[in-house]
Formats: structure tokens, sequence, C-alpha cells
């Protein structure tokens, strides 16, 4: 059964979400963020998946102790089992983000990673929480151009549930624009 079919039957993704991460012609990739630190029984079911499918963004690699608590990025191909089992049992609203993005899995992850090393204003190393969507929010409602032209890089869209309805916020970035989406979710 393909995911789409999945997705049009659950209550958390819509078909037109479904469509812009895994289109037909196949000219993108759906990826998700799932933070860890939001909950940590998730690490437990990226591990087994090993490097080709998901992948702590924090160093050490998947078994360091920073990546039973930190975010991950996990591949998501139509059909698979942990993408369907994500559809239908989704992480917390504060632990998912779901990406779109023409890239596989090792040169997105590299972008990814390098994102969420930044220097505060002494110049001291930060990390950008940027995979928690609230974070997420606030960064893009102050980036400038320049700013959401490195954030967004490769990534053609960048999806969070929506904050106290039933839907999924969508933006991507285009002639310097940041464009907002909203996606409704699909009635169980």
């Amino acid at each position: 059964m393909a995911i789409h079919r999945l997705a049009a039957r659950s209550a958390v993704l819509s078909p037109r979400l479904c469509a812009r991460l895994w289109p037909a012609d196949r000219s993108a990739n759906a990826y998700a963020l799932l933070d860890a630190a939001a909950d940590p029984a998730w690490v437990d079911r990226l591990r087994p998946l090993g490097q080709a499918m998901a992948r702590s963004l924090l160093p050490g690699g998947p078994q360091a102790p920073a990546a039973a608590v930190g975010p991950w990025l996990v591949a998501l191909p139509a059909g698979h089992p942990f993408t369907q089992a994500l559809v239908h049992d989704p992480a917390p609203a504060d632990a998912l983000l779901l990406l779109s993005s023409g890239l596989p899995l090792p040169p997105l992850w590299r972008h990814l990673r390098a994102l969420g090393r930044v220097r505060g204003p002494g110049g001291e190393p930060l990390l950008f929480r940027y995979h928690d969507p609230r974070v997420l929010r606030a960064f893009l409602a102050t980036a400038d151009p320049g700013q959401l032209a490195e954030f967004f890089g490769p990534l053609d869209g960048v999806f969070a549930p929506a904050e106290g309805v039933a839907a999924f916020d969508g933006w991507d970035f285009a002639q310097c624009r940041l464009h907002r989406h909203v996606f409704e979710t699909a009635p169980a």
C-alpha cells in the first residue's frame, strides 16, 4: 500500500502534504528531523535503521551519549515500514519536522549539521535548535533573506505541526522570499 493512501487515511498528513513530500515524479526525497531530547524512546527506533536511513546530527555517531538527546535526520522512503509507522504514530509536535529535498541523505545531513553550529554575539560557539518547531518559527519570522537562503540551501520545503490546530505549517524559500503554506490534516 502506498504511503499516499496510508497518509490520506491518517489524521496526520493530508494528501496535499504527501504530494509535496513524495512527489509522483520522485524529484524530491522526504525526511524527518526527530528530536530525541523531546522523546528519548525514538532513539531505540532509529538506531536499527542504520546510517543509510538515520543519522544523529550531533557529533559522535549513533551510539554517542549526545545521540540520545539530540536531533536525528531520517530518510522517509514511501512504503517503508518506518515511514508508515511515523505517519500513523507521529512524534510529539515539538519533536518533529518534515523536510523535502532533492539531495540524498549524506549531503543533506552535512548541510543540516552545519546549520546547528552558530556563534553568539561574543563569538562563543552555540547550538542552534532549529529542529525544534518553536525555535524554527521564531527564526523564520526574524531571519533576513541571506539567512533564509543559507538555511534552506538544498531544502525544497520544511513542514512542522501547526500550533493549536490540526494542520502542518510549511515553508519554502524562492525568489528571495519566504513562502508559508498551511496543510490541513486529513480525517482519520
